[in-house]
């Protein structure tokens, strides 16, 4: 026995599970957005890294660069999970409209 993918049931499945990807990507993407905010967050002071009688090495330079790159990398995926989620919605209508346009070009064809 055959799946048959062109059934009505078959079709809502598979948009319903393209918009609950989609979801998921959203939601990973606000998961990304906190992180950034976490990490903005993570700031030290010199200090943090000053030694008695040890000269500044710039370790608190590096860590400030990297901490920051870090938030950076963060919002970028939050940025790129939500066009993920976009792309997946967008692909989700295209399925309906194609669904639909099939349904109008059929009945069309059979006068109903």
């Amino acid at each position: 026995m055959e799946f048959d993918y062109g059934a009505p049931a078959a079709i809502r499945a598979a948009r319903d599970a393209i918009r609950a990807e989609a979801a998921r990507w959203d939601d990973a993407a606000e998961r990304m957005r906190a992180t950034k905010t976490a990490v903005a967050g993570l700031g030290l002071s010199p200090l943090g890294f000053a030694v008695a009688d040890v000269a500044d090495t710039g370790q608190w330079r590096v860590y400030e660069e990297m901490r920051a790159h870090l938030g950076t990398l963060c919002g970028a995926a939050a940025a790129e999970f939500h066009a993920i989620a976009a792309v997946l919605r967008a692909c989700a209508d295209r399925y309906t409209a194609a669904d639909l346009d099939a349904v109008t070009d059929l009945a069309a064809v059979w006068g109903d």
